[in-house]
């Protein structure tokens, strides 16, 4: 949405509910926090207000109504971050994306990749869904916690063999 867009919309509720509603500060909140939804999203939110709301909507009002498109909004940024050269960082271009319990990382589970290719592929694998983390741990995460762990143990391996080394040529004994 544009600035001109959104300041003719506000100008409706300023019309509708009184300027002092509307002061400054609460615009540029507003502005901040809904300038990347679309106007068309935004245009329809102010004429329904305007249609049923007696009191001028404040920010939490604007913000559950737009909740949908704040979500819609935030998959697709999410999607655009994960995708480098055309492959999802969750699947790696496979189409599902494998969850393992927390605390038991011996079985996994497939769910469908919330990318575009698991769509197309699996449309009847079971979806991720929100607060699955608190359950389950993605393959990427705990593969991703292995190599810390692999690498602090090499790490670790390397301090002992260089001690080890230290102590043959000290002329201790293991």
């Amino acid at each position: 949405m544009k600035w001109g867009e959104f300041i003719n919309e506000i100008d409706k509720l300023k019309e509708t509910y009184g300027a002092n509603k509307y002061p400054e500060p609460r615009i540029e909140i507003l502005w901040k926090k809904f300038c990347d939804l679309p106007y068309d999203s935004f245009r329809k939110c102010v004429n329904k207000f305007i249609a049923y709301e007696a009191y001028a909507p404040l920010f939490a009002k604007f913000e559950q109504e737009l909740s949908v498109d704040i979500q819609n909004l935030k998959q697709k940024q999410l999607e655009s971050i994960k995708l480098v050269s055309g492959i999802c960082l969750d699947c790696n271009g496979t189409g599902i994306s494998i969850f393992h319990e927390k605390g038991n990382e011996t079985y996994g589970y497939a769910f469908q990749c919330r990318c575009r290719l698991g769509h197309a592929l699996y449309p009847n694998f079971p979806k991720q869904y929100s607060g699955m983390e608190e359950k389950y741990i993605s393959n990427r995460k705990l593969n991703r916690k292995l190599s810390i762990v692999s690498k602090e143990k090499q790490k670790n391996n390397s301090i002992e063999k260089h001690l080890s080394d230290y102590k043959l040529i000290q002329g201790e004994e293991k």
